[in-house]
């Protein structure tokens, strides 16, 4: 029984990581969609897409 237990934490640990990456590459794939166009965003706009990528890098 623990072994399946421990397999059930491994396999939602490996999920949420998963989770994650996805995350990132969203956000960067966006930020850099963003970017092409940088002239025609504000400083604000380019700030925030900055910071979420930040925070999906953590």
């Amino acid at each position: 029984m623990r072994s399946l237990e421990q397999r059930r934490k491994y396999i939602q640990m490996k999920m949420i990581q998963h989770e994650s990456i996805t995350d990132v590459h969203k956000y960067q794939r966006r930020l850099k969609r963003l970017m092409r166009y940088h002239k025609l965003l504000t400083n604000l706009e380019v700030k925030q897409a900055r910071e979420n990528l930040r925070k999906a890098l953590k």
